[in-house]
């Protein structure tokens, strides 16, 4: 026949074990969530690298273009005073006007691509930090059920204790 006091001390070990399993379980959800909203986040910052670099290849073709109007307006506005573009400081203005296109536009591509590259290494970052939440969800289970044994043996020790001192 089992005492009250044995009878308690099992019962309160059998809750505390209870408990232990429950919240491992839950801290390895919690944790679950965590990596799927990190993997959700990654796949996002996939997306916003993609976007940089489409910008910026419309923002080169947009500065292009416009540059070549410019170049025009030059070229019309020498035509128009009947000056020669071909040689000269005509041809040295176009010239310049050409460079300063070709060099804000390679700063754009280079812009462009420098941002992709931050959304990628934060994409590589949140993909990491989602294996580590797995590997910590998986832990938080096993830590649930060895501190669960843990109360277990603790409990028949502290009965075997009261048993033994009657």
């Amino acid at each position: 026949m089992c005492d009250p006091i044995s009878a308690m001390t099992a019962a309160a070990t059998g809750m505390k074990a209870i408990g232990s399993v429950k919240e491992g379980r839950a801290n390895a959800k919690a944790m679950m969530f965590n990596a799927a909203v990190q993997e959700r986040n990654a796949l996002r910052s996939d997306e916003q690298a993609k976007d940089a670099i489409t910008r910026g290849v419309k923002d080169e073709q947009r500065l292009r273009a416009e540059g070549e109007k410019i170049i025009g307006s030059q070229e019309a506005a020498y035509g128009a005073g009947a000056i020669d573009t071909s040689y000269g400081s005509p041809m040295d203005a176009i010239l310049a006007t050409t460079r300063n296109i070709d060099q804000d536009a390679l700063t754009i591509r280079g812009n462009a691509k420098s941002e992709a590259e931050d959304f990628k290494f934060q994409a590589y970052n949140q993909r990491s930090g989602a294996s580590l939440d797995r590997m910590g969800a998986k832990n938080a289970q096993r830590a649930g059920l060895y501190s669960a044994a843990g109360q277990v043996l603790t409990g028949g020790a502290e009965i075997y204790k009261y048993r033994a001192g009657q």
